[in-house]
């Protein structure tokens, strides 16, 4: 690479920061979804966030029995990163709690290919 084409892209580098809070030194990961972030964000609110991968699906064996009816539960999967954290991880939230199922990368692929096989053998 050339010296120009070089310092091109650090001028680039410091203009994509210029617009990040002061916290943020890196840009998001391509699947975030909140843009901006704020300055004002609290450090253990500062993540990057995917959109729902799966949103409010429901579980039709889980549900909850109500005076009106039964109600279903419903789950949501979604990436959380924080800031500082050097990958995301994957989250399993039922009824909109935020007490899932968190998973690293690596685990999120056990349980794919666990359920992927589960699925197989359940259909063959």
């Amino acid at each position: 690479m050339s010296k120009n084409a070089s310092n091109r892209n650090m001028a680039v580098a410091a203009s994509e920061r210029a617009h990040f809070p002061a916290w943020q030194t890196e840009p998001c990961p391509a699947w975030c979804c909140i843009a901006p972030h704020s300055v004002n964000e609290m450090p253990e609110d500062r993540s990057h966030f995917s959109p729902y991968y799966v949103s409010d699906m429901p579980l039709t064996l889980q549900g909850e029995i109500y005076r009106d009816g039964f109600v279903l539960d419903v789950v949501a999967v979604y990436l959380q990163q924080h800031y500082r954290e050097t990958e995301p991880r994957v989250r399993i939230e039922k009824n909109g709690c935020n007490d899932g199922i968190e998973m690293t990368l690596a685990e999120a692929r056990q349980l794919l290919a666990g359920l992927t096989d589960a699925l197989a053998k359940a259909s063959a």
